[in-house]
């Protein structure tokens, strides 16, 4: 049985205290996608480089994708 996808997360990589803070966002992202993140008037790309699914215990799941930058 597959479940359904409660909430979605994103977490940068590399950050000096080893994570950084959980940012929701409303849609799927998949290993190896590219996403432009804007900071400013500067864009940054980030890569999608994994997807960890937690269980809620109510047929649903939390998704966390962890972001690291990409050197473009």
């Amino acid at each position: 049985m597959e479940q359904s996808i409660n909430e979605r997360f994103i977490v940068f990589a590399g950050s000096k205290s080893g994570g950084s803070q959980r940012l929701p966002i409303p849609f799927d992202l998949n290993i190896g996608d590219d996403v432009p993140i804007a900071i400013h008037s500067h864009t940054f790309i980030y890569n999608v480089v994994k997807a960890e699914f937690f269980d809620n215990q109510d047929g649903t799941v939390n998704v966390v994708y962890l972001l690291k930058q990409t050197l473009e």
